[in-house]
């Protein structure tokens, strides 16, 4: 099924999927949106880096991030004591020394959360992630 709607062309196949798409990309700005780039159902993404207009220290300036992550050699480490620690300064390696000077320069804080179940992640049957996937789309 095919026709042209108010949105523009809309399409299904055999299965009631939409199919043939494309979704505009918005940043929000004070006078309104400006579209930033397009996302098409084949799975391409098209950004028009030229309208991208972020300034990141203002952008995260005295914001509190939650880091969500595993533990993986050398990117995120345990102290060898760790438990004489708490929070971040109980964790070590190349991301967390990224973060720290990131966190310095923008101006920002974070916390190190583990992931409960140690996972990168994975689509389940009902359509939900496990591991750091599934906690960002539960942000």
């Amino acid at each position: 099924v095919e026709y042209d709607g108010l949105t523009g062309h809309i399409e299904f196949n055999s299965k009631g999927q939409r199919t043939n798409y494309t979704l505009k990309i918005l940043e929000k700005h004070p006078a309104g949106h400006k579209e930033i780039g397009t996302w098409y159902s084949n799975n391409t993404l098209a950004m028009n880096s030229t309208s991208l207009d972020l300034n990141a220290s203002e952008t995260l300036a005295n914001k509190s991030l939650i880091v969500t992550t595993i533990l993986e050699n050398p990117y995120v480490m345990r102290k060898s004591n760790y438990q004489d620690f708490h929070g971040n300064d109980q964790y070590e390696g190349f991301c967390v020394d990224m973060l720290r000077e990131l966190a310095d320069i923008l101006k920002f804080s974070f916390k190190i959360k583990l992931v409960d179940d140690g996972l990168y992640g994975a689509p389940e049957p009902n359509g939900s992630w496990t591991g750091m996937v599934g906690e960002l789309i539960n942000r």
